[in-house]
């Protein structure tokens, strides 16, 4: 067995004990810092905000793909991935997306294992606030829309690990704190980059 997967085990049974969890991250806030994995050894985790790790990009689309090229839609060409192609609180959802045959600028493309974000919603609830998915390999190439953006990963090695981060009900609880907006409810850029995290030793996700 690897001695770091060993004591990162040991670690996550210990802070299970101990009720520690992102909200205790959280309210240390968004710092740079370093904690210790076990008995004073080495790797730590890293410990900082979702910021560090990835910028947003897309979403900013001024008109709705509707309006731009309405007879564009449904014919061949990528998959749209708006509001419809995401579960309500995380995850693809492959029976509700549409084609799109259209002008598609190269940085509104997504291909197999990207992740992209719902940072807006129409539900009052909020539910898709903060909804994030990843292009599954059914799916050749994905575009984004202006309900939606891209995570560009810092560090890709991490990706598995940030996709379950932002499934978890603690990221839900956080969304749902930070909503704003009635009719359309929104997730500022600057909230969700602010959410807390701490990054496991690269050696324990090999």
């Amino acid at each position: 067995e690897c001695p770091v997967a060993r004591d990162e085990a040991r670690r996550r049974r210990r802070d299970r004990g101990r009720g520690v969890g992102v909200d205790d991250l959280e309210r240390d806030g968004p710092r740079e810092r370093a904690h210790e994995v076990a008995d004073g050894q080495q790797p730590r985790l890293r410990i900082g905000h979702l910021g560090a790790q990835c910028h947003l990009s897309g979403g900013r689309v001024h008109r709705d793909i509707g309006e731009q090229q309405p007879a564009a839609l449904g014919k061949f060409g990528p998959v749209l991935l708006g509001l419809g192609s995401i579960r309500p609180g995380g995850g693809f959802r492959g029976d509700k997306f549409k084609t799109y045959g259209g002008e598609c600028p190269a940085g509104l493309m997504l291909f197999p294992g990207d992740m992209y974000v719902s940072l807006k919603g129409a539900t009052k609830d909020g539910e898709m606030i903060g909804s994030v998915a990843r292009v599954p390999t059914s799916v050749p190439s994905g575009r984004l829309t202006q309900d939606t953006v891209k995570l560009e990963l810092a560090e890709p090695l991490y990706s598995h690990f940030l996709y379950r981060l932002l499934l978890t009900p603690a990221y839900r609880n956080y969304c749902a704190g930070r909503a704003m907006g009635s009719a359309v409810v929104a997730l500022s850029r600057e909230d969700f980059l602010s959410y807390p995290l701490a990054l496991p030793p690269v050696e324990v996700l090999r």
